[in-house]
């Protein structure tokens, strides 16, 4: 990631000569991806804000948000299954799983190319490690931990009658249990341990 912020500074491809533009276009599709970050931690956090202020993170729901959001969100879903034909199921949420769990990094490479403060960069062990890695992924578990309390309070408000929107906080708290199985992955990854032999 930091690399490639690194190239996009010092190569921005609009100035390259030599590519098309549609070349141009998906060169910078590909340095740009890991500014993702930012707006993976506003998607992540929207539906806790809500839970604990009561700010809803789209000011338009019911028949409204419905028309621009879904036939969006299902054509979003049907190109992202055209173009990966072939590819089992699993591997795909696997791949969007890691895509939204590693939202951290791609904040820290940005911040460090536009600081000037490199990262150290560490060779990545080749084999697989098992152990208890959970100090890595404090973000992840923070999003984690933050989105279950806020459906326990926002239930436990419910059972109170004390929420003038039930619907928008069942739309809520389905988006978060979304959030939490996507962030699962880097829970399962941090604390992984080998098969025991029998």
């Amino acid at each position: 990631a930091q690399g490639t912020i690194q190239v996009l500074q010092r190569e921005f491809p609009f100035k390259k000569e030599g590519l098309s533009f549609f070349q141009q276009i998906q060169y910078f599709q590909t340095m740009y991806s890991y500014f993702a970050g930012f707006f993976i931690l506003i998607f992540l956090i929207c539906p806790i804000i809500y839970f604990f202020t009561g700010i809803v993170p789209v000011s338009a729901y019911g028949n409204e948000f419905a028309i621009h959001f879904f036939p969006a969100f299902i054509l979003n879903r049907i190109t992202f299954m055209v173009a990966s034909w072939g590819i089992p199921a699993g591997e795909l949420w696997r791949s969007e799983q890691y895509a939204i769990g590693l939202f951290p990094l791609y904040i820290q490479a940005v911040i460090s190319v536009l600081s000037g403060k490199p990262l150290s960069f560490k060779v990545t062990p080749k084999q697989r490690q098992s152990g208890i890695y959970l100090g890595l992924i404090i973000p992840q578990l923070t999003i984690i931990i933050l989105t279950g309390l806020g459906i326990l309070w926002s239930l436990y408000r419910l059972w109170q009658g004390q929420l003038p929107y039930p619907q928008v906080t069942f739309l809520n708290i389905a988006w978060s249990i979304y959030n939490i199985s996507l962030l699962w992955v880097m829970v399962k990854a941090a604390t992984w341990q080998p098969p025991k032999s029998s």
